[in-house]
């Protein structure tokens, strides 16, 4: 069997399973958590709760299963889990005393009671954005800001003008001055 090399080291990108609540995307393989464009970043511990808590969204979890799943049954104070947990919620940007994500269940545990999509994306793919909410910075312009004009008109402006000077569709003036046919000059 021949196989080229080219066939060989082509990279194959599978889909992943993302949770995504509010601005807030979760790659469930990965890990990683964005905000919008950004990644919030996230110890071991602080996904592993998250992951937890997202799992069962809507639930009671255990500090029990919290230990048993994240700490994988080493035994640590309670005092470790309300950091991770206090951590977390600051990378929410939760408030305790009015949760929109993690809930505490004194005497039961943690519940996490954000709506929660399931969807599957390109790992490193960006949360979509809010209606409104301005492209970031390192993204491509988007034509009119690429062209520097103000709107379509100027942008396509110039075309109706080689048009009429007799160049076809196909066929536009290079720079100079010959006529250039699918980026090949002609002489």
């Amino acid at each position: 069997m021949s196989d080229s090399v080219g066939e060989r080291d082509k990279v194959v990108r599978m889909p992943t399973n993302v949770w995504t609540f509010g601005p807030f995307r979760f790659e469930i393989s990965s890990a990683r958590l964005y905000r919008g464009h950004a990644e919030v970043h996230l110890t071991p511990r602080l996904s592993g709760v998250l992951r937890c808590l997202v799992e069962r969204r809507g639930e009671a979890v255990s500090k029990d299963e919290l230990f048993s799943e994240v700490w994988n049954g080493v035994s640590v104070s309670d005092d470790a889990l309300l950091q991770v947990v206090s951590t977390l919620r600051k990378a929410l940007g939760d408030d305790p005393r009015r949760p929109a994500y993690i809930q505490t269940l004194i005497g039961e545990g943690y519940r996490f009671i954000a709506q929660v999509q399931d969807e599957l994306a390109m790992p490193g793919t960006p949360a979509p954005r809010a209606l409104g909410e301005p492209a970031p910075a390192d993204f491509p312009p988007s034509g009119s800001e690429r062209w520097g004009a103000t709107g379509p008109e100027e942008v396509a402006a110039p075309f109706p003008a080689v048009l009429a000077a007799g160049a076809s569709d196909a066929e536009t003036r290079g720079p100079a001055g010959g006529a250039t046919t699918g980026g090949m000059s002609r002489r």
